[in-house]
């Protein structure tokens, strides 16, 4: 009895992992294809970057902890006004997966 209950509790712990290795290669595939999660940056926004030099603050600091939990190494993508994150959108370069 105890080996079958012990058994089956390592199975199921089996699986688990699994599944959960799989919704991180899912996430991986979806948010960082190219195996590096890259971050639209909106350096004129003061409430989200609080230096440039460096590129501290709210967006930085997300986007870090994003690829963290991805898994992934981080590239951000700084632009100066937010119409140049968006007109990467239209003119279909888009050289970022995540935008703040």
């Amino acid at each position: 009895q105890h080996i079958t209950s012990s058994f089956r509790r390592n199975s199921h712990l089996r699986v688990l992992r699994l599944a959960m290795k799989s919704s991180l290669q899912l996430l991986q595939e979806q948010l960082a294809p190219s195996g590096v999660l890259r971050a639209a940056i909106n350096l004129s926004n003061p409430l989200l970057i609080k230096t440039k030099k460096t590129l501290t603050g709210v967006s930085p600091s997300l986007a870090e902890e994003i690829a963290s939990r991805l898994q992934v190494p981080l590239q951000m993508v700084e632009y100066d006004h937010p119409d140049h994150i968006c007109a990467s959108l239209e003119d279909g370069s888009r050289p970022w997966d995540i935008g703040e």
